[in-house]
Protein backbone atom coordinates (compact mmCIF):
# COMPACT_ATOMS: atom_id res chain seq x y z
CA UNK A 1 0.00 0.00 0.00
CA UNK A 2 2.76 2.51 0.89
CA UNK A 3 4.18 1.97 -2.16
CA UNK A 4 0.94 2.22 -4.15
CA UNK A 5 0.65 5.61 -2.59
CA UNK A 6 4.27 6.83 -3.54
CA UNK A 7 3.76 5.62 -6.92
CA UNK A 8 0.09 7.84 -7.59
CA UNK A 9 1.54 10.88 -5.20
CA UNK A 10 -0.60 10.41 -2.08
CA UNK A 11 1.31 11.61 1.11
CA UNK A 12 2.98 8.99 2.84
CA UNK A 13 4.53 9.99 5.90
CA UNK A 14 8.23 9.18 7.06
CA UNK A 15 7.01 7.63 10.52
CA UNK A 16 4.43 5.34 8.05
CA UNK A 17 7.16 4.68 5.76
CA UNK A 18 9.50 3.70 8.32
CA UNK A 19 7.34 0.93 10.01
CA UNK A 20 8.93 -1.10 6.98
CA UNK A 21 12.34 -1.47 9.09
CA UNK A 22 13.18 -3.06 12.51
CA UNK A 23 12.52 -0.79 16.09
CA UNK A 24 16.13 -0.61 16.45
CA UNK A 25 17.22 0.81 12.51
CA UNK A 26 13.89 3.32 12.99
CA UNK A 27 15.78 4.74 15.90
CA UNK A 28 18.09 6.26 13.57
CA UNK A 29 15.48 7.02 11.04
CA UNK A 30 15.65 11.09 11.73
CA UNK A 31 19.39 11.53 11.84
CA UNK A 32 20.22 8.82 9.24
CA UNK A 33 17.33 8.89 6.36
CA UNK A 34 16.36 11.20 3.79
CA UNK A 35 12.61 12.03 3.98
CA UNK A 36 10.25 10.66 1.90
CA UNK A 37 9.12 14.10 0.05
CA UNK A 38 12.98 14.26 -0.38
CA UNK A 39 13.37 11.26 -1.85
CA UNK A 40 10.76 12.03 -4.32
CA UNK A 41 11.68 15.11 -5.41
CA UNK A 42 15.27 14.41 -5.69
CA UNK A 43 14.48 11.04 -7.63
CA UNK A 44 12.39 12.90 -9.88
CA UNK A 45 15.14 15.90 -10.29
CA UNK A 46 17.61 13.18 -11.43
CA UNK A 47 15.86 11.36 -14.02
CA UNK A 48 13.34 13.74 -15.04
CA UNK A 49 10.94 11.44 -16.86
CA UNK A 50 13.99 9.57 -18.85
CA UNK A 51 15.46 5.62 -18.31
CA UNK A 52 18.62 6.96 -16.20
CA UNK A 53 20.48 4.93 -13.51
CA UNK A 54 21.01 6.49 -10.47
CA UNK A 55 23.50 5.57 -8.14
CA UNK A 56 23.11 6.03 -4.25
CA UNK A 57 26.72 5.07 -2.62
CA UNK A 58 26.26 4.68 1.39
CA UNK A 59 22.86 3.57 0.34
CA UNK A 60 22.07 1.85 4.30
CA UNK A 61 18.77 0.26 4.65
CA UNK A 62 18.11 2.05 0.82
CA UNK A 63 15.46 4.65 1.94
CA UNK A 64 16.26 6.57 -1.18
CA UNK A 65 16.18 3.87 -3.56
CA UNK A 66 12.92 2.08 -2.41
CA UNK A 67 11.15 5.82 -2.75
CA UNK A 68 12.45 6.76 -6.08
CA UNK A 69 12.21 3.27 -7.66
CA UNK A 70 8.27 3.43 -6.78
CA UNK A 71 7.95 7.31 -7.66
CA UNK A 72 10.37 8.02 -10.86
CA UNK A 73 11.28 6.40 -14.66
CA UNK A 74 15.21 5.64 -13.59
CA UNK A 75 16.91 2.81 -12.48
CA UNK A 76 18.25 2.97 -8.88
CA UNK A 77 21.05 1.07 -7.67
CA UNK A 78 22.72 1.72 -3.82
CA UNK A 79 25.60 0.66 -2.90
CA UNK A 80 25.80 0.12 1.02
CA UNK A 81 29.16 -1.63 3.18
CA UNK A 82 26.61 -3.03 6.12
CA UNK A 83 25.48 -6.39 4.15
CA UNK A 84 22.73 -6.61 7.30
CA UNK A 85 21.28 -3.21 5.40
CA UNK A 86 21.59 -4.79 1.83
CA UNK A 87 19.38 -7.97 3.14
CA UNK A 88 16.66 -5.54 4.62
CA UNK A 89 16.72 -3.41 1.40
CA UNK A 90 16.46 -6.24 -0.64
CA UNK A 91 13.77 -8.02 1.24
CA UNK A 92 11.61 -5.07 1.42
CA UNK A 93 12.01 -4.31 -2.41
CA UNK A 94 11.62 -7.78 -3.19
CA UNK A 95 8.28 -7.90 -1.08
CA UNK A 96 6.87 -5.09 -2.72
CA UNK A 97 7.50 -6.36 -6.12
CA UNK A 98 10.05 -2.96 -6.64
CA UNK A 99 11.87 -3.75 -9.59
CA UNK A 100 13.51 -0.74 -10.70
CA UNK A 101 16.05 -0.97 -8.03
CA UNK A 102 19.42 -3.03 -6.75
CA UNK A 103 21.01 -2.48 -3.29
CA UNK A 104 24.13 -4.01 -3.66
CA UNK A 105 26.96 -4.50 -0.51
CA UNK A 106 30.04 -3.49 -0.99
CA UNK A 107 33.46 -4.12 0.51
CA UNK A 108 36.00 -1.34 1.08
CA UNK A 109 39.26 -1.43 1.53
CA UNK A 110 40.27 -0.83 4.97
CA UNK A 111 41.92 2.48 4.76
CA UNK A 112 39.71 4.54 1.94
CA UNK A 113 38.46 7.60 2.25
Amino acid sequence: MIFRHIKSDIEVRDQEFDLLFPAEIRLLADLHFSPVEVSKMAARFLTKGQQVKVLDIGAGVGKFCLVASACADGYFVGVEQRESLCRMAQEIAEGHALKKRGIHPRQYPKHSF
